[in-house]
């Protein structure tokens, strides 16, 4: 599993795949130079009711822009994120390894837990 990773993050710097929805907004996720990208904002292309997915290769530019694929433009987007894979993998070996730990859970590590996340509901209603 680690190489099939390994090898899709360097094949990422010269391809990029991508799934993308542009219905009332484009809707993409794509991996691109080593991060997996979200972006959702405005669109160039006509609106469809169902997802597409493609494989575009990357030219070699200075100008970032020519270098995105069709769907990824010089627009203003809405919402744009980027993850590099490496946090991605680092994720997924915490969950993995997960199990494996011992876990002592009490009602005092309950409470610590729940801290953090009521107060972070408490001002996101703010």
């Amino acid at each position: 599993m680690a190489f099939l990773t390994i090898a899709l993050w360097i094949r990422s710097y010269w391809r990029m795949d991508a799934t993308w929805k542009a219905w009332q907004a484009l809707t993409e996720v794509a991996s691109y130079r080593g991060a997996i990208h979200y972006y959702y904002g405005p669109s160039l292309l006509s609106p469809e009711n169902y997802w597409r997915s493609g494989s575009f290769e990357i030219q070699k530019s200075g100008n970032e822009f020519l270098a995105m694929p069709p769907t990824l433009g010089p627009l203003r987007a809405t919402c744009r994120l980027i993850v590099p894979d490496g946090i991605i993998l680092l994720v997924i070996c915490v969950i993995a390894a997960a199990p494996w730990i011992k876990w002592r859970f009490s009602l005092r590590t309950l409470l610590i837990a729940i801290t953090p996340a009521a107060g972070v509901l408490l001002f996101s209603t703010r």
